[in-house]
């Protein structure tokens, strides 16, 4: 089979995946503020949140996103030395944005919009969005592309 080929192949399944699950987000995922924050009034109060399973439901999701992102990165770029990187960046922002969304978490609802940007860094592929182009720019650059 043609490694091109195979190449387009896995990144539309990987994509496709990165797709679903956003799309059933709601199936798969605990996450009352999915719902809430679609709400015109959404400063007035906040949601009844189960911690513990909210918790769990976004490292989840962060887990799924960052290996599908770290799979497509390595589809585009095989490159082991380049793999150890690019996991060792998504374990570093997720404690790091985790540990942020568990303190603005405690400020609520004085920091709506804060808390609910730094929940956005961990329930979508944003770390794909900036690695990807770097990944691009430094394979130009070193001739590999």
């Amino acid at each position: 089979m043609n490694t091109n080929l195979l190449k387009f192949a896995l990144t539309a399944l990987l994509l496709a995946a990165i797709i679903g699950v956003r799309a059933y987000e709601l199936q798969l995922f605990y996450d009352p503020f999915i719902t809430h924050f679609k709400r015109a009034n959404y400063l007035d109060f906040v949601p009844e949140i189960e911690t513990q399973k909210m918790y769990f439901s976004l490292i989840l999701r962060y887990l799924i996103n960052s290996t599908l992102s770290i799979a497509l990165l390595f589809v585009w770029f095989p490159n082991k030395s380049k793999l150890v990187f690019w996991i060792l960046i998504f374990v570093l922002a997720g404690v790091m944005t985790a540990t942020l969304f568990a303190v603005s978490i405690g400020f609520l609802p004085d920091f709506y919009t804060v808390f609910f940007y730094i929940r956005r860094l961990l329930i979508q592929p944003i770390w794909l969005l900036l690695l990807f182009p770097a990944a691009v720019f430094e394979a130009q650059k070193t001739n590999k592309l």
